[in-house]
């Protein structure tokens, strides 16, 4: 029986790095989206970009410095269109896209699919940087280029996936939060030599996808509440120190039988709906072949982890990956406030190392719920009729703990809602009884 175990202190996960944007963002409160209507604000509003070889980064005006020797630099932009909102294609200078705040423009709230945020063709050194991408068909799409970069930016409710890296070599995405993507968070596909590195997906089909794909790298990633965290269709790929819990489907998923030589090891595995991994490929490892496997939530403490597929391939070396640690989460001040009062909101700091779910109930109903991603949770209270709430959330990280607050508004009537009342009547009485027996005390003194 091996006793090392995988837990919250677990190796590497202090050098994931998360997204962080120019302006001040909120991140994303349980997965219902950042505050865009604030962000637009603090930068400029432009046109859709479209760069067609190199001369137009000059011809168009924009300023270096994207090194090397001081290219371009698309810097502050805010372009809020259906269309693409920038397109560069055929380059191979030096150019950083940065700060910048790319959406659709929707002709009535909640609706998505516009274009592509960014669009890459034939396009080399070309960088992406802490910058927001919301409500796009790919936030990030990357085609036949070589040596681009995603790093720090943040994806929502795109429609196909945050992020698309096609037939591509030696590209990077590094540091990004995605989130709330129709069918895939991050997908790299036909492409070689690429990186997925440090990355935070949730609410998408699929956390990451490596698709037809050689020799790419996935390492230190978290993927929580997708359907399946992380999905090879690979050769000779690696992943390493990720975290992949709480998803409905698989952790890990390597399909078809043309997958092969892929290596696994040294990650957390762990509560997963369907299993935490499936191997329907061929020859893959999941150990380093000397003395690291993975930590699997379900490891039995026998010499091997058995894997589930077609592959019959084990975990040499499996070790347990347990969270004992409830998550921790404050209380904040009991609420009361006048009728028509605007602006009121619960606001609950809450932290856990695998954050999950969450729900917020009013007087023992449940009335919200959904994906807890760590940030804090901020409950809107404006809009009810005068009377005390009990508001409850509870928050339950992938194992399953629980921690909960409650927290009382009373919402306190208006003065002309009080005298329309029946109250409001008795009031009048006592005033007017009151006056009264004043008026009378008075002329028996005047007497």
């Amino acid at each position: 029986m091996r006793v090392a175990t995988m837990c919250i202190g677990a190796l590497l996960l202090s050098s994931v790095v998360y997204p962080a944007i120019g302006r001040e963002l909120v991140g994303p409160s349980c997965g219902r989206g950042f505050a865009q209507a604030a962000l637009a604000t603090s930068y400029i509003p432009h046109d859709p970009v479209v760069v067609r070889f190199n001369a137009e980064f000059a011809s168009q005006g924009w300023p270096g410095s994207g090194t090397e020797n001081d290219p371009y630099l698309i810097e502050g932009l805010n372009i809020s269109t259906s269309a693409c909102c920038v397109n560069i294609s055929n380059t191979d200078v030096h150019f950083v896209i940065r700060d910048c705040l790319l959406t659709t423009d929707p002709p009535f709230p909640g609706v998505r699919d516009g274009e592509d945020g960014v669009c890459f063709r034939n396009v080399t050194c070309g960088s992406i940087v802490d910058s927001v991408f919301d409500r796009k068909h790919f936030g990030v799409e990357i085609e036949n280029s070589s040596h681009c970069e995603v790093a720090r930016c943040v994806f929502g409710r795109n429609t196909w996936s945050g992020i698309r890296v096609d037939n591509s070599t030696r590209c990077s995405v590094a540091h990004n939060l995605v989130y709330d993507s129709s069918y895939s968070g991050i997908w790299i596909r036909h492409s070689i030599d690429c990186t997925v590195l440090g990355n935070r997906v949730y609410d998408c089909s699929f956390g990451i996808i490596i698709s037809v794909s050689i020799n790419c790298t996935v390492t230190n990633c978290t993927l929580f509440r997708n359907e399946c965290g992380v999905r090879f269709r690979s050769e000779g790929c690696l992943a390493v120190n990720n975290t992949c819990y709480a998803n409905s489907e698989w952790g890990v998923a390597i399909v078809m039988n043309e997958s092969t030589s892929n290596s696994l090891y040294q990650n957390r595995i762990g509560w997963n709906g369907l299993g935490n991994a499936v191997d329907n490929g061929t020859s893959n490892s999941w150990d380093d072949g000397v003395a690291i496997g993975n930590g699997w939530s379900d490891y039995d403490g026998g010499d091997t982890y058995q894997i589930s597929g077609l592959s019959g391939s084990t975990d040499r070396y499996p070790s347990e990956f347990v969270d004992l640690i409830t998550p921790s989460i404050d209380h904040p001040p009991d609420i009361q406030y006048v009728n028509g009062t605007v602006g009121v909101s619960i606001e609950w700091s809450s932290s856990d190392q695998y954050p999950a779910s969450y729900e917020v109930l009013r007087d023992g109903i449940v009335k919200e719920s959904g994906t807890w991603d760590g940030f804090k949770v901020v409950i809107d209270v404006n809009n009810l009729a005068p009377g005390v709430y009990n508001y409850t959330l509870r928050v339950f990280d992938g194992a399953g703990n629980l921690a909960e607050d409650s927290v009382l508004v009373q919402v306190v009537p208006t003065w002309s809602e009080i005298l329309a009342s029946g109250w409001g009547l008795i009031l009048a009485s006592v005033v007017v009884i009151g006056f009264v027996a004043v008026s009378w005390k008075w002329k028996r003194k005047d007497v």
